[in-house]
């Protein structure tokens, strides 16, 4: 190989692996303000065909679920149910397990997390509350997520500015304070991102995904031991602005084994909007290291 050739591949190399976010592509955008006029968190069922978005219209809110003729194409959804997520007054993140059997929601007010079990898998029309997790030390708790295996929740909020490691002795269960236990503390996010509204692992515990509407950005985050929290400084790898569509995120998820982007945005003129975008990227969200 030349020396020549050598710097050019070299250059165009660290241009590829500093634009790893370049392949996201915008694709479609759906407007559901005749459904609710505060969106909030969203989230779908592993195969595409149903999605789930919380909202806070009124009180008590409700979870919208919506039907999808093609899988992961928002322009197919159709309002299925509406249904009251009672006690939740401001609902933010909305939680699976991985069988479709318990829900999660982030309940600002209070700064809970309510856990309901739904009879019906995947519908949330069968859903009956649970119990409640308290977060201490929080004013404005936005995000929730789990360990796949339900044994960790991670949780950050507008006060600290930073993200909860619990551990759980039952996992996918938070309604005996007893057996969730607050075991890691991350660094402080205030200076990246002063307004989270989710925050979303990759499924090997190695990659964090943290956004919200200070910036309107998606950043990752490395964790050099996967699943503990401390293992990240928090400093962000790549980020990869939404600005070109979105004023005012509220909530977003990656899908299909991270093939997908969702995200809500209730912009300034009221139309409470869900935006669709593609990743071609091989199943991941970082082109330049398939591990990830």
């Amino acid at each position: 190989m030349s020396k020549k050739f050598l710097i050019i591949f070299i250059f165009l190399f660290s241009l590829f692996a500093t634009n790893a976010f370049a392949l996201i592509t915008y694709k479609q955008s759906k407007v559901v303000t005749s459904d609710s006029d505060q969106i909030r968190g969203i989230n779908f069922k592993p195969d595409g065909t149903i999605m789930y978005v919380t909202e806070r219209e009124a009180n008590p809110d409700t979870v919208l679920q919506y039907s999808l003729t093609v899988p992961f194409d928002i322009s197919t959804a159709t309002l299925s149910s509406q249904t009251s997520i009672h006690p939740i007054v401001l609902p933010h993140v909305i939680v699976f397990k991985p069988d479709g059997t318990r829900m999660f929601i982030v309940n600002n007010t209070g700064t809970k997390i309510e856990q309901f079990s739904l009879s019906t898998p995947w519908q949330t029309s069968s859903l009956a509350h649970e119990g409640t997790y308290n977060v201490s030390g929080e004013s404005q708790l936005r995000t929730v997520t789990f360990k796949p295996d339900g044994t960790r929740m991670y949780v950050t909020g507008q006060n600290k500015k930073i993200i909860k490691e619990y551990t759980l002795d039952v996992p996918w269960d938070i309604t005996d304070s007893d057996t969730v236990n607050n075991t890691a503390n991350s660094a402080s996010h205030a200076s990246i991102e002063d307004n989270p509204r989710n925050l979303q692992f990759h499924p090997d515990g190695t990659v964090l995904y943290l956004a919200g509407n200070e910036t309107n950005s998606i950043k990752k985050y490395e964790l050099s031991t996967p699943w503990d929290i401390t293992s990240s400084s928090l400093s962000f790898s790549q980020s990869y602005s939404l600005t070109a569509q979105l004023s005012n995120m509220r909530g977003f998820v990656f899908t299909a084994n991270f093939t997908k982007l969702y995200v809500t945005d209730d912009i300034s003129s009221g139309a409470n909007t869900i935006f669709e975008y593609s990743i071609s990227c091989a199943g991941t969200i970082t082109c330049g290291n398939p591990s990830n």
